[in-house]
């Protein structure tokens, strides 16, 4: 099947540099910070595909959630409980001076979504989304999508069942415009694992990639007292 890119979003420069370089892509079609860039003057696509930071939901990170907290009064809120074109003001004061996490970019990422209605889209983000911690916020990001107008079918996938040597399990969710689906969406069977990590590990490895003694010392060292 043939595609063409209509942009990508991604403000780290060398992020940006290397998708562009592996994929083939024009580093022009880059619109930079999700968060500054304009939904309604970008081109038209058929197909979105993405996810949100996910440190605030994984175990490994301060598992904040998606919630923002107003400057001026301290009042904490989830932007997913307000209507959309009501999230930036805090509820309580009004004030448009809003912290963020990272997390909850998957409000921006909704605002594309709401404005370009894409036939399609893909969302990842980490398994602990769907815990019981941050079930709700799950909830009501899956609830908007389908006030949008779009079905959402959502599974926790392991990459090990897929042809992948790793222990990484992370939830999809296929989202497929209303008007456009037949029900029949099914997740793939899981395949058979032939390969192994040491299968994809070159043999040898430039000394610069390397932990020095000094730092992995510093890592397994036990803390001060």
């Amino acid at each position: 099947m043939n595609y063409q890119t209509a942009l990508f979003c991604e403000f780290d420069r060398y992020a940006s540099e290397s998708y562009c370089a592996v994929h083939g892509i024009d580093p022009d079609l880059n619109i930079g910070d999700i968060t500054k860039a304009d939904e309604k003057t970008v081109p038209d696509f058929n197909v979105m595909f993405g996810g949100s930071p996910c440190q605030d939901f994984s175990v490994a990170g301060k598992q904040s959630g998606s919630v923002w907290t107003c400057k001026h009064c301290g009042h904490v809120y989830n932007p997913l409980e307000a209507h959309y074109d009501q999230r930036d003001h805090c509820p309580v004061c009004g004030s448009d001076e809003i912290e963020k996490t990272r997390s909850s970019l998957l409000v921006e990422w909704l605002r594309f979504l709401r404005e370009k209605k894409p036939r399609f889209a893909l969302y990842e983000n980490v398994k602990n989304i769907t815990s019981a911690r941050f079930k709700p916020t799950f909830d009501l990001f899956v609830k908007e999508l389908e006030d949008y107008g779009y079905n959402v079918y959502w599974r926790v996938l392991n990459a090990k069942h897929y042809g992948v040597p790793q222990n990484r399990e992370r939830v999809y969710c296929v989202i497929i415009r209303k008007d456009l689906d037949n029900g029949k969406f099914e997740f793939p069977d899981p395949i058979p694992l032939k390969h192994s990590l040491v299968d994809l590990l070159e043999d040898e490895v430039d000394e610069r990639y390397y932990l020095s003694d000094d730092k992995v010392a510093d890592m397994i060292a036990p803390p001060h007292r």
